[in-house]
C-alpha cells in the first residue's frame, strides 16, 4: 500500500546514523542569497519538497539553480522580479522569508500570505510590523501583502511581542541592508536563527550579540557578498534518532549533528536509563537495559514536552509509537 510502513518491532538497533541537513535553516539561508549578487553556495541541503518549491521560487525571480554533489548553488545575478505568485507563496513557508530581502535590496515585493504545514497559528505580524517600522509601507489586498521602500528601510529599536523564529530571520536580513543600526529585542535565539546570522557575517553582515535575546545590525549600503556555508543539522531528525537509541540501540551512533542542541532531550533520555558516549558532532547511544517503572513520570514529562515543541512531528511519530509500545509492556 502507498504511503504505509510496516514496523516489525522486538529487535535491536546497531549501526550509524547520518543527520541531514536542516530545512528550516535552509530555507532561510536560501532567501539570504538574494542580499548578494552572484553565486553562494550552501553545502549539505536536503532534497525536500519545501526546498524544492524554494528553489522554484528563486528562480521565478530570475535566479539561477542547480545541485551539484550535494550543494546548492544559487546565482542571484539576474534577479529581475519582485512578486511572488500565490501558487508558489502558498505551497510552503519559505517565500515569506523572501520579503526582507527583497524590500532591502529593491525597495518592493509583492507576495501573497504563506501556506506550509498546518500546526497551529504561525501568523506573520511581527515580519510586518518591523518592516514597517523599518521605513516600508505595507498593504494587504486580497491577501496578497503588497510592501514598498521609495527611500530604503533605516535602521530602528524593533521589540518583538513574541520572539518569532521566522520575523526574526525577516528582520535580521531586512536590516543589514538598512540605512543605519537596527536593534532588535526579544529575537528568537533558535539554532536555526544563529546558523543564519553565522551565514550573514560571512558575507559582511555586522552584527553582534548584546545579552540574551538581542541583536545588533549595522547595515551597509552596498550588497553583501555570496557565501559558501554548510548547513546546520536537522534538530528534529537527530532527535529523533537518538530516541531510537534510547529504546533500541545496541549500539548506533548518530553522526552530524552538535551535541548542545540536544542538552534537553539527552538529559530526558538519561533519565529513563539511556547510556550516551559524546563526542564532538555524534553520540553514540545504548538503550535503556532496564526500564526504571516505564520512563518516570519526570522523564515522560519531558520528552511530552520535548516532541510537542518542535514544529514539524512526522519525523516522531514511529518514535513515538514505539515509547507507547514499550512503556505499556
Amino acid at each position: 500500500m502507498t504511503g504505509v510502513l510496516v514496523i516489525e518491532g522486538g529487535r535491536d538497533v546497531i549501526g550509524d546514523l547520518h543527520v541531514s541537513g536542516s530545512k528550516n535553516a535552509g530555507l532561510a539561508l536560501m532567501a539570504a542569497a538574494l542580499l548578494a549578487s552572484g553565486t553562494s553556495i550552501l553545502d549539505g541541503i536536503p532534497s525536500l519538497s519545501d526546498i524544492e518549491n524554494m528553489g522554484d521560487t528563486l528562480v521565478h525571480m530570475g535566479a539561477r539553480i542547480k545541485r551539484k554533489s550535494g550543494s546548492l548553488l544559487i546565482d542571484t545575478t539576474l534577479i529581475n522580479r519582485c512578486d511572488i505568485p500565490k501558487q508558489l507563496a502558498q505551497s510552503h513557508r519559505g517565500p515569506i522569508l523572501a520579503l526582507g530581502p527583497l524590500l532591502a535590496r529593491f525597495g518592493s515585493a509583492s507576495l501573497f500570505f504563506p501556506g506550509g504545514c498546518a500546526i497551529g497559528a504561525r501568523p506573520i505580524e511581527e515580519h510586518l510590523r518591523g518592516l514597517e517600522k523599518m521605513g516600508a509601507r505595507v498593504r494587504v489586498v486580497d491577501d496578497c501583502i503588497q510592501a514598498t521602500a521609495p527611500s530604503g528601510l533605516h535602521g530602528t529599536v524593533l521589540s518583538l511581542n513574541y520572539p518569532s523564529v521566522t520575523g526574526t530571520m525577516t528582520l535580521i536580513m531586512a536590516a543589514c541592508l538598512a540605512r543605519g543600526v537596527t536593534q532588535i529585542n526579544n529575537a528568537a535565539r533558535e539554532p536555526e536563527v544563529t546558523d543564519l546570522v553565522d551565514c550573514l557575517i560571512s558575507m559582511g553582515a555586522t552584527i553582534r550579540r548584546v545579552g540574551t535575546g538581542r541583536l545588533v545590525i549595522t547595515g551597509r549600503d552596498a550588497l553583501l557578498l555570496p557565501y559558501r556555508h554548510r548547513i546546520m543539522e536537522d534538530r528534529i531528525e537527530a532527535g529523533t534518532f537518538l530516541i531510537l537509541g534510547a529504546l533500541a540501540g545496541n549500539p548506533i551512533k548518530v553522526h552530524g549533528f552538535r551535541p548542545e542542541h540536544q542538552v534537553s532531550l539527552l538529559h530526558t533520555l538519561r533519565a529513563s536509563g539511556a547510556r550516551f558516549q559524546i563526542g564532538r558532532d555524534s553520540v553514540t547511544v545504548r538503550k535503556v537495559l532496564r526500564r526504571r517503572s516505564g520512563l518516570g513520570c519526570e522523564a515522560r514529562s519531558l520528552l511530552d514536552e520535548w516532541m510537542t515543541n518542535r514544529s514539524c512531528q512526522d519525523k516522531d511519530a514511529h518514535s513515538r509509537c514505539c515509547l507507547k509500545t514499550a512503556s505499556s509492556s
